[in-house]
């Protein structure tokens, strides 16, 4: 799992990109997670695998979209979700298929960053 399940403190955790910032040259919502220090400074501007990795961060931005929609759906930052679901209402974004969409978008990036010569990190079991 790309994240691991314990509670989230100020100064527990850092920001990284999930595709790294080096290849997509963004910070948009959809590709951060907020890994610890230790997992943050290992995976520095590899790839993560979709077979080990992906589930995790779904579920993370699973999470925070269910939130903001119901929450804070007129917030500038829902546009960033939209930018990678192209849909009208930001409501909408819990109830569609997320996974597949999110899948559709980022193992492309990860095939072409790898074939751009970004490697693709090891597991750590």
């Amino acid at each position: 799992m790309y994240l691991h399940a314990k509670k989230m403190m100020h100064g527990n955790f850092a920001v990284e990109q999930f595709i790294p910032y080096a290849f997509v040259s963004h910070d948009l919502i959809w590709n951060l997670i907020p890994p610890d220090p230790s997992f943050n400074g290992r995976k520095n501007d590899k790839l993560p695998s979709i077979e080990d990795y992906f589930d995790g961060f779904y579920n993370l931005q699973k999470t925070a979209i269910a939130i903001m929609a119901e929450n804070y759906p007129k917030e500038p930052i829902m546009d960033k979700y939209l930018s990678i679901f192209p849909i009208a209402d930001a409501h909408q974004l819990p109830k569609i298929d997320l996974r597949g969409r999110f899948l559709e978008n980022i193992q492309p990036l990860l095939t072409i960053a790898n074939n751009n010569g970004f490697e693709y990190m090891r597991k750590i079991s």
